[in-house]
Parts: structure tokens; C-alpha cells; sequence
């Protein structure tokens, strides 16, 4: 039996081109994702990322994400 679990939105792509990076681009564009959820009643705020990205989960680590979750996939 799973938590209980309310409004949740996801972040389906986030990137920051490869010239532009580290420069607080990343946190903006989650702050503002993080102010859309709320304002649309959201509990959570979700996304996924390849497990290669490791710097990527760094990110979101720093961010305040946790790594809650796996993903499964098949290709076809």
C-alpha cells in the first residue's frame, strides 16, 4: 500500500543549451515551474531524467528534488 498522493505535476523537458549553462538559467526555469504547480493546486512537482545524466541529477538535487522513484521503459 502506497502514501497517499495529491495534485501532481510534472516538468516533461527541461534544458538549457550547453553554451548557456551554469549560469542560474536551470534554477529560474524550476522556480517557475515550481510557481506554476503551486498555482495550479499542485502537492508535487515531478520529472524524469535518463540515468547517464549525471550531472543533469546533481542539478535536481540542488534543486530539492529526491530520487523517489524508477523508471521502466521498452523499446519497440
Amino acid at each position: 500500500m502506497g502514501l497517499p498522493v495529491g495534485v501532481v505535476r510534472e516538468v516533461v523537458e527541461l534544458c538549457v543549451d550547453e553554451k548557456a549553462r551554469n549560469q542560474g538559467i536551470g534554477h529560474l526555469m524550476i522556480e517557475y515551474a515550481k510557481h506554476l504547480a503551486k498555482v495550479k493546486d499542485a502537492e508535487i512537482l515531478e520529472l524524469t531524467t535518463n540515468q547517464k545524466r549525471k550531472a543533469a541529477h546533481r542539478f535536481y538535487e540542488r534543486e530539492g528534488f529526491k530520487n523517489t522513484h524508477f523508471k521502466y521503459t521498452l523499446d519497440l
